[in-house]
């Protein structure tokens, strides 16, 4: 079954999600781009990743992580001012360059009492440790920004 939660589409934001997947043996799908709750669509992906068997695999079909059975995992998203992404499992970087200028739309493709939860929230929330620069080194969210 697939649902759809429209979120704000701020210029720069941390997606935080937490997501708990019923059984290993149920496949699942995120993906975060251009679309609508109330119509049901994701009409542009920008970032998905899926699991089966415990496996967690990016839009490239790369592999990514794994999980466990009702084991909860963190996913988080980092959109950029220059128009592109980084993700996140469990705090450890996996892409640092999906390109694309904006998310308005969650689409959560799951089976049984598999379940996400999510926060998002604009990066002028939250604290910065810039080097001489002005590169962001880290964040108060514990998140590395740079790239």
């Amino acid at each position: 079954m697939k649902v759809y939660k429209d979120i704000t589409g701020y210029q720069q934001s941390i997606i935080d999600f937490n997501v708990i997947i019923e059984s290993t043996d149920n496949p699942f799908s995120i993906s975060l781009g251009i679309g609508s709750e109330q119509y049901g669509n994701l009409d542009l992906t920008r970032f998905s990743l899926s699991g089966y068997e415990g496996y967690i695999f990016d839009n490239s079909g790369s592999f990514i992580g794994g999980y466990k059975s009702n084991t909860p995992f963190q996913f988080k998203i980092v959109q950029h001012k220059d128009q592109h992404f980084s993700s996140y499992i469990n705090n450890k970087l996996i892409n640092n360059d999906i390109q694309g200028d904006l998310i308005n739309c969650v689409e959560f493709d799951k089976n049984g009492e598999s379940s996400i939860s999510f926060s998002h929230k604009g990066l002028d929330t939250v604290n910065f440790l810039k080097d001489s620069n002005g590169i962001i080194l880290i964040s108060s969210d514990n998140i590395v920004l740079t790239y």
